[in-house]
This record gives structure tokens, C-alpha cells and sequence, in this order.
């Protein structure tokens, strides 16, 4: 089981057992109807202790309702995330762009898919954990960020008020980018295929 997932979990069992112990005192505001020597008592604490551990388990599944996704142990995925979740809320607007933009955007889109769940599968020993493969997905992730920034500055320029700025600079700087990009993600579908 993934450390996160038996991380959350213990969390979630020591917030039921903290609830469930909490509800001890009640012996000690009520200790009529909550002895421990009768049965009818034990049966009333057993009650409060299960209502008290599933209160104090909603309350920590409010804060934490899914376990944390794992940090990623490849250099400048935090980069390339936070430059392809910007990428994506600046490109909501998708109907208003033509179709250079439309197919650079579903080709960045693909490629980080593709990129991420090679991670993933590296790192969960799906894939092989060989030097050639981390290599196509650390090369492979590093063309996709340079591919998303290059697509940044052409929409920054295209967007400026400025109509004299030349936007086929950031065009050509953009299609380099893809270019390097197509390479890099036929490798990580090499290492599925047995390839690497």
C-alpha cells in the first residue's frame, strides 16, 4: 500500500479512536445509565463510543477526504505543473482560438497526460526503473515545459495592445518547442512498448 494511502488511513483511524475514547466521560456525567457492569450500560457506551468515533471520522474526512496525491520526485514537475494549470485556466476561452492554437493546445494537453502517467507508472515500478527510462520521462517532461512556455509568450504577444509586436517570432519559437516536444514523447511510448 502507497505511504500516502496508509498515512491517510492511520489518520482516519486514530480520528474514530479519538472520538470513540472521548466518549468514556460519559461514565462520569451518567454512570447510572452508562455502567460498564451491566450489559444494558455496556451497550449504551458502546452506542455513544461507535456515534462519537463516526463524528469525529466525518470531521476528519471533511479535511481530508481523499488521501494526498504524492509529491513527484522529478526535478520541475512543480513547474511544469503550475505552467500547464495556467496554460489550461488561460485557455478556457478555446472557441475564440484558431486552429493552430486549438491543435497546439490538445498536443500539450495529450503529451502531459501521457508524460504524467508515465511518471506515475515509474514510479509505482509499472515501468521499468532503468536509467534509459527515467531519462525519456525526465527529457520528455523538460520538452513539455519549455513547449508550454513557448506557447505562454505567444499568446502573451498576441495579446499585447501593442499590434506592431511580431508574433511569427513567437510562432516559429513555438513550433522549435513542439518539435523537440514530438521526439521526447515517441521515447516515453518507447518504454511501454519495451523499447528502453
Amino acid at each position: 500500500m502507497p505511504q500516502n494511502v496508509r498515512l491517510w488511513l492511520h489518520g482516519l483511524g486514530a480520528a474514530f479512536i479519538g472520538g470513540a475514547a472521548t466518549s468514556l466521560a460519559t461514565i462520569l456525567v451518567d454512570s447510572e445509565k452508562f455502567n460498564i457492569d451491566t450489559l444494558l450500560g455496556l451497550q449504551h457506551l458502546a452506542v455513544v463510543a461507535i456515534v462519537a468515533g463516526i463524528v469525529s471520522a466525518a470531521g476528519y474526512l471533511k479535511q481530508s477526504p481523499l488521501p494526498p496525491v504524492e509529491e513527484s520526485r522529478t526535478p520541475g514537475s512543480k513547474l511544469a505543473a503550475l505552467l500547464v494549470a495556467s496554460l489550461l485556466l488561460g485557455s478556457f476561452g478555446l472557441t475564440g482560438c484558431n486552429d493552430f492554437e486549438r491543435k497546439t493546445f490538445q498536443t500539450l494537453s495529450a503529451s502531459k497526460a501521457l508524460i504524467d502517467q508515465a511518471q506515475i507508472d515509474y514510479e509505482t515500478g509499472t515501468l521499468p526503473h532503468t536509467q534509459a527510462s527515467y531519462d525519456a520521462i525526465y527529457k520528455a517532461k523538460n520538452a513539455q515545459t519549455a513547449a508550454v512556455r513557448a506557447f505562454q509568450v505567444y499568446e502573451a504577444a498576441k495579446l499585447t495592445v501593442d499590434q506592431n509586436s511580431d508574433v511569427t517570432v513567437q510562432i516559429t519559437a513555438l513550433n522549435g518547442a513542439l518539435s523537440n516536444l514530438g521526439p521526447a514523447v515517441v521515447s516515453v511510448k518507447q518504454i511501454y512498448l519495451g523499447g528502453q
